[in-house]
Formats: C-alpha cells, sequence, structure tokens
C-alpha cells in the first residue's frame, strides 16, 4: 500500500485504504481461531468493499461520494450511506445483479449486528 507521508501530511487515497482493509481482512478471515478473527474480518472487509465502490462512483463524478455534493466540501463532508452509493452507481450504469445486491446486503446487516447491536449467527448463515 502507497502512504504518502510528507512533514506533516499523512495521505491514504480511497483504493489504497480499500486495499489495505481487504488485506487485513483477508488475514483476520485466514486466522479464524477465534471470535474476533472473524469479526474483523467482516468488519474490514465490508469496509473494503464500500470504499471500493465509492472510490468507483468518484469515478463517474467525484462529488457524488458525498451525501450533500452541493454543500461545501472538505474532510469532514459525511459520504454517502451504502443504500445511497449503491444507488448512484445504478444510475451511473453500473448494476448488481438481485442476488449481488442481496450478499451486499446481508454483508452490511452482518457487520452492521457486530457494530450497532449484537450477532448471534452460526457461520453457514454468515456465509
Amino acid at each position: 500500500m502507497k502512504k504518502t507521508k510528507t512533514d506533516d501530511n499523512f495521505i491514504i487515497e480511497l483504493e489504497e485504504n480499500a486495499l489495505s482493509s481487504l488485506s487485513h481482512g483477508i488475514a483476520h478471515f485466514i486466522d479464524d481461531e477465534t471470535t474476533d478473527n472473524l469479526k474483523f474480518a467482516i468488519i474490514h472487509i465490508f469496509h473494503a468493499l464500500e470504499l471500493f465502490l465509492k472510490a468507483r462512483l468518484a469515478k463517474c463524478h467525484e462529488l457524488l461520494i458525498y451525501a450533500k455534493p452541493e454543500s461545501n466540501i472538505d474532510e469532514n463532508t459525511i459520504t454517502v450511506n451504502f443504500c445511497t452509493l449503491l444507488k448512484r452507481l445504478k444510475n451511473c450504469g453500473i448494476c448488481f445483479s438481485t442476488d449481488e445486491i442481496r450478499y451486499l446486503n446481508s454483508l452490511r446487516q452482518t457487520r452492521n449486528s457486530i457494530e450497532h447491536h449484537k450477532i448471534k449467527k452460526s457461520k453457514e448463515d454468515i456465509f
């Protein structure tokens, strides 16, 4: 992963950030000896997926990744949620099959359960 550090700047681009999260998630998935590894695999892999999709949307237009693209954009500007992200990608001609949408939403819901509630699923239900 290419990280740029010059003076006091630390810069990681969307795709670089996504790739790092994917690599980290895969490492946790491969080392599936503890519940924490599966938890972090899900969190990091979904994070990577979301960032890769935002990077793809930004190729259509860099402002489309923001929740309110008409606002003043800075490093604190909120980006789109996952559902809006998929809708904007579709409007740019990037479509997913029904099965792909179902899988993406299942992964998102599993990640949300881990991060915001509790999770009680079998590994078969997750995969």
